[in-house]
């Protein structure tokens, strides 16, 4: 599973694990990294948009940051599905990196839902919940010297994830949803209901 994940998170590379006591040999490729990885993670269901993937390295406070987003939203269950990571570890318990997720993705849905009519004046806001109803994402950010939380270390505790995050993805999807605005009326209108 370890080897599978790494190999989601880094579109190209190729990892071959043999047993050599008894001959059987597993290899993982996957072209389109955490596209092919949100595609999995909706286990045959039908997405409602095609994965939304943000790609992102720069210098932030002073540091070098990258991030991996890909998004989508199904009708075929309730809950939301989101696995993060953080230099390619998974972070079981969220963490900055999440928050910084969340918060864009429901600030620029909100923004898109007003702008383009499909919330009224007399509509509340859609809710963080509204809008991971039905989501599957992956979060995947490299940073140098994360802070974590617990025992576990399964949650990132660095503050500077939260802003980076939530900066990129917002900018990164207010672009795709003005490009692509009838899917994200599906969007809009999924987490509406």
């Amino acid at each position: 599973q370890r080897l599978r994940e790494t190999a989601l998170l880094n579109p190209g590379l190729e990892i071959s694990l043999t047993d050599e006591r008894s001959g059987q040999a597993e290899t993982f490729r996957f072209t389109h990294g955490l596209a092919d990885f949100v595609r999995e993670l909706l286990h045959g269901r039908e997405a409602l948009v095609p994965p939304i993937e943000i790609s992102d390295e720069r210098e932030w406070e002073g540091r070098n940051l990258a991030l991996d987003v890909a998004v989508t939203w199904s009708d075929g269950f309730h809950d939301d599905r989101l696995r993060s990571y953080v230099n390619i570890v998974r972070t079981a318990d969220g963490g900055t990196h999440e928050e910084g997720f969340r918060r864009a993705l429901t600030t620029t849905l909100n923004r898109f839902g007003r702008d383009s009519g499909a919330l009224l004046k007399k509509d509340p806001n859609l809710t963080g919940d509204d809008v991971r109803e039905g989501m599957v994402a992956v979060v995947s950010i490299k940073l140098p010297e994360p802070q974590f939380e617990g025992q576990t270390k399964g949650r990132l505790g660095s503050t500077i994830a939260r802003s980076y995050v939530e900066q990129v993805v917002a900018d990164a999807l207010a672009t795709w949803l003005a490009r692509n605005k009838a899917k994200g009326s599906q969007i809009g209108k999924r987490a509406a209901v």
